[in-house]
């Protein structure tokens, strides 16, 4: 029983090659250029319609301050987070 015979595969041209180089080169030159930065990068303070009431009397200490350290955490894994996936950051 013979095997069939497998198709030789043909090595790459030096032209393949170079093309392959070439790509590689303009998708690291297109990758490293920066973006431009936004000439005003700071927060402008929240109106006062957005700010929060404050907290009725009827509510308990325990209950505020479970809510506050709630929220405390939340805030803390947003803020880890944000770097990370920042576009701009390297």
């Amino acid at each position: 029983m013979t095997l069939p015979e497998s198709p030789r595969v043909r090595a790459p041209t030096p032209l393949v090659g170079l093309l392959t180089l070439a790509l590689l080169v303009l998708l690291l030159t297109g990758c490293a250029a920066r973006l431009p930065v936004p000439a005003s990068s700071s927060v402008p303070p929240l109106p006062a319609e957005a700010h929060q009431p404050p907290t009725p009397s009827a509510c308990q200490p325990s209950c505020s301050s479970a809510l506050q350290s709630l929220l405390d955490s939340l805030t803390s894994a947003v803020q880890q987070e944000q770097p990370a996936s920042s576009p701009t950051k390297r």
